[in-house]
């Protein structure tokens, strides 16, 4: 399983591996740099290197990522992409009903 995520440390993108069992299967964690609050290109940039990547899902994990940051990535990503905003929401709703 390939998890993507787009991480910015040091302006480059970012890959490791972590074994999670024995025989050395695990989470391939391949991250892509994207600043919130870039303009559509650096999305749709970000985006393209992601699909590119081929990851099972995308985790856009900036609090400060937009439902219009995801909306743009959707577009050259077919695959699920969660926001870290919107899943935040989600658990506090589901704390408080």
């Amino acid at each position: 399983m390939v998890v993507s995520a787009h991480l910015s440390i040091d302006g480059r993108a970012v890959h490791f591996r972590k074994p999670i069992d024995a025989r050395g299967e695990g989470v391939e964690v391949v991250g892509v740099t994207l600043r919130p609050g870039s303009d559509d290109a650096a999305v749709d940039s970000a985006a393209r290197t992601m699909a590119a990547l081929r990851p099972d899902l995308v985790v856009m994990d900036c609090m400060g990522y937009t439902s219009a940051n995801k909306a743009r990535v959707r577009l050259g990503y077919s695959g699920p992409v969660i926001l870290a905003i919107a899943a935040a929401a989600r658990v506090v709703e589901e704390l408080v009903s």
